[in-house]
C-alpha cells in the first residue's frame, strides 16, 4: 500500500504545475491545475475505533483530488490546536469536549477522562512550543468517519523534542478528535 503523501507537498506542487503551464503558455492547462473537483469519497475503514489507520490514497486519485484534501486537511486543524490547547492548559473537561462522541460512548467517558489525566496531561505538563514538523494524511476510524492524522512534534522546557499524532474526524458535520498517540513518530511507524 503506498505511503499517503504530505499534504504541504501536495498543495506546493499545484502551485509549480500551475506557474510551470501559465510560463509555457499553455492556459488550458494552467486552468486545469486550478480546477479543484470535489474527490471521490474514501471508503471507511475497517479499523478498531480507538486506533484509527491513515487512508492511503486511492491509485485513480487526480492531482486535483490531492490539492482539494490538501485544502480540506486545514479545516481539521483547528480542533488539533483547541485540544493541544487544552491539554498543556491541564485542562481535561475541555479536552474531553473535543472528543469524538462515538469513542466516548465505545469506551466510556471516565475511561477517557482516566487516560487525558495519566497519559496526555503529564505528556504535555512540559510543553514549550510545537516544533516545526508537520505530516498530514487522511484517515478514518471504525465507525466509518473520516478526517486526518496530523504528526507532530512538541518542544518540552528541557530535553529533545517528543513526537505525536492527533486523528481528528468528522462526525455528524463537527470535527472531533479521534484519537491522540504520544510518543508517536510518523516516519518510523511506517518502517516497521
Amino acid at each position: 500500500m503506498p505511503a499517503a503523501r504530505p499534504m504541504m507537498v501536495v498543495a506546493a506542487c499545484a502551485v509549480v504545475a500551475m506557474l510551470m503551464a501559465a510560463i509555457a503558455g499553455d492556459a488550458p492547462r494552467a486552468a486545469a491545475a486550478q480546477d479543484v473537483a470535489q474527490p471521490a469519497p474514501l471508503k471507511p475503514l475497517r479499523t478498531a475505533a480507538s486506533v484509527p489507520a491513515p487512508v492511503s490514497s486511492p491509485a485513480s486519485s487526480t492531482f486535483a483530488d490531492e490539492l482539494v484534501q490538501a485544502t480540506r486537511s486545514a479545516t481539521f486543524r483547528p480542533t488539533v490546536d483547541a485540544f493541544v490547547a487544552a491539554l498543556v492548559a491541564g485542562d481535561a473537561e475541555k479536552g474531553i469536549g473535543l472528543v469524538s462522541p462515538n469513542l466516548l460512548k465505545s469506551a466510556g467517558r471516565d475511561t477517557v477522562r482516566g487516560v487525558l489525566r495519566n497519559q496526555m496531561l503529564p505528556f504535555f505538563a512540559a510543553f514549550k512550543e510545537l516544533g516545526r514538523s508537520q505530516t498530514i494524511a487522511r484517515t478514518g476510524d471504525g465507525f466509518g468517519s473520516e478526517g486526518f492524522v496530523f504528526y507532530l512534534t512538541m518542544v518540552p522546557k528541557q530535553g529533545e523534542a517528543r513526537d505525536f499524532a492527533v486523528y481528528v474526524v468528522e462526525e455528524s458535520g463537527a470535527k472531533v478528535v479521534a484519537n491522540i498517540l504520544l510518543d508517536h513518530n510518523a516516519f518510523k511507524a511506517s518502517q516497521r
